[in-house]
């Protein structure tokens, strides 16, 4: 080989490897890997939204960026038995009130929901396409703002293409404003890709947002609304009201109110009459809770706790669960487990937007390990 045709050969390979090379960096650049290390501690963190405990001290932290939103701070840490989350985010104004009734002189409408974080965990990598896109896999036809999974309405139209083909199982740990900050509990859920909805582990029932027995089948939580109580009506062998239109059917006790009260048990609040007095710009609860149970789920719904707290404008949300639940409808986090468990986060900010994560890699290090 002449050399010409040598140093020709190693320009083609050096081209090639450049080109191989750049397109990676650039893969990378458009495409980032984000990794969380939960970091083994003998203490558990107390989850109580303040998250100055020493052992959260030697969690690394990760900085996930948020689709048009600031991006969220997180940590993790594990004992022998329990996995603990750590978030931080901005937020100008608190909402920790869960849709609240206003009355504007003539109708009822509902206020903001309630500020709030999910995160969501792909059992199994059984999600298609979540470790290379996280969120956008499920995202095909929304706009800006739009909530990213609005149970009831994902079926129609050109939606109905979200995770089109996959039979993804995902493990939902929602921590609300409104009943973790109250009562101390988050929700655990289990979304079924292919079937487009949430089950409810306790009565392995579909249960498609919204629907009314997705909160009173679990004893925990009814909702201050005609619609849904002409549903709950009719469920228990009742005749269910006509209703032509949502509005509460219950006001608050004398003295209270959504100030002093804006979690209410049952009892503390009472039918509204037909000649009950109520005056432009008064507030009513969207949802009450039943005394005997405090706002907590019970069963595999209640595996998830913590609380969440806001402070000078920013939300701290702490939450917690046992590596392994025994339950099929939970994931398994595993030391040294050789599969990657991949999870995103979406945050609900100012009470009704909804943003999500890139994908991101959780790593559970080995005791003593770097």
């Amino acid at each position: 080989m002449s050399r010409r045709a040598i140093m020709t050969t190693i320009g083609v390979v050096i081209a090639a490897v450049v080109l191989v090379g750049g397109g990676y960096l650039l893969y990378r650049y458009l495409n980032p890997s984000y990794r969380l290390r939960a970091v083994y501690v003998t203490t558990e963190p107390k989850l109580d939204g303040i998250g100055n405990d020493a052992v959260w001290k030697s969690a690394p932290e990760l900085t996930i960026p948020i689709d048009q939103a600031d991006p969220i701070t997180v940590k993790a840490v594990y004992t022998k038995t329990k996995i603990f989350f750590q978030a931080r985010y901005a937020d100008a104004s608190k909402d920790a009130v869960f849709g609240p009734w206003v009355y504007n002189g003539k109708t009822w409408t509902h206020g903001p929901r309630a500020d709030a974080l999910e995160l969501f965990f792909d059992i199994g990598d059984s999600v298609v396409g979540f470790p290379e896109k996280g969120f956008k896999i499920m995202t095909y036809g929304f706009k800006p703002g739009d909530e990213i999974y609005n149970f009831g309405q994902i079926n129609k139209g050109k939606n109905k293409k979200i995770w089109s083909g996959g039979r993804g199982r995902a493990d939902v740990w929602l921590m609300g404003a409104g009943n973790g900050a109250a009562f101390g509990t988050g929700d655990d859920l289990i979304y079924q890709a292919n079937q487009d909805y949430l089950l409810s582990p306790e009565t392995s029932e579909a249960q498609v947002w919204p629907q009314w027995d997705q909160f009173t089948n679990l004893r925990a939580i009814n909702l201050n609304s005609d619609v849904w109580r002409e549903a709950i009506l009719a469920s228990e062998g009742g005749a269910g009201a006509s209703v032509k239109k949502e509005q509460p059917y219950l006001m608050y006790a004398e003295g209270l109110d959504l100030n002093n009260t804006p979690y209410p048990f049952e009892d503390q609040l009472t039918p509204i009459a037909a000649s009950a007095t109520v005056r432009a710009g008064d507030k009513l609860p969207f949802v009450y809770y039943n005394r005997s149970t405090k706002g907590h789920w019970g069963g595999s719904r209640e595996d998830v706790t913590g609380t969440m707290r806001w402070s000078g404008g920013n939300w701290t949300v702490e939450m917690g669960r046992k590596l392994n639940t025994k339950n099929p409808d939970d994931i398994l986090f595993q030391v040294g487990d050789d599969r990657s468990v991949y999870f995103g986060a979406l945050v609900r900010r100012d009470g009704k937007t909804t943003r999500y994560s890139p994908p991101v890699i959780l790593e559970l290090v080995p005791q003593g390990g770097e």
